[in-house]
Parts: C-alpha cells; structure tokens; sequence
C-alpha cells in the first residue's frame, strides 16, 4: 500500500467553494471507479486548513489517480484559493484498524 498526505490553507472567505469542491473531487473519484483508492479529506476547526489522506492499493492506482481529471479539476480550485500549499508527502503506515489499508 502507499500513503500519501497532503496539506493546504485556504485564504479567509474561500471555505465554503473548497468544500463544494472537495465534496464534488469526492463523489466524482467514487463514480470513477478508480479501484485501489481510499480518501479521506479532514478540516481543522479554523475551517481553513485541509489534509487529504490518500491510500492506494499499488503505484498504478496512485497514478491513476494522480493523472485523473476530477484531481486536477479540484487543484484548480484549491490553488486559486489557497494561501500555503505542502506538495503530497508519502509515507509509512504503522497501523490501522483497517486491514485493507495495510
């Protein structure tokens, strides 16, 4: 499995557009069919600050996701709007309670 995370901070007044988007970016990676993708995008309480938590089953679901027209579709709105961006960082899942993700 890969793990990826990714952080973001949108400026003030642009949380309500990225919400939609990550809504949007999350529905359309499950009509996708994209096999082998797990996302999970949480928020701080500031409503501001993102993390996208991403496990793909092998590199080519990773790719398939990264080359997707929903992700670059999402970036676009997010990047228009955000005030610091940390490129994706992969790393080593110690533990879960989810087999399927180990």
């Amino acid at each position: 499995m890969i793990h990826r995370i990714t952080k973001y901070k949108i400026r003030e007044g642009q949380a309500a557009a990225v919400r939609q988007a990550v809504l949007d970016f999350i529905r359309a990676t499950r009509e996708s069919s994209l096999e082998g993708v797990k996302i999970d995008v949480f928020a701080e309480k500031d409503g501001l600050t993102f993390y996208h938590v991403a496990c793909f089953r092998d590199e080519q679901a990773a790719e398939n996701h990264t080359n997707s027209e929903h992700l670059a579709d999402l970036w676009e709105i997010v990047y228009q709007r955000a005030e610091s961006f940390s490129q994706s960082i992969e790393v080593d899942l110690i533990a879960s309670t989810l087999p399927e993700c180990q």
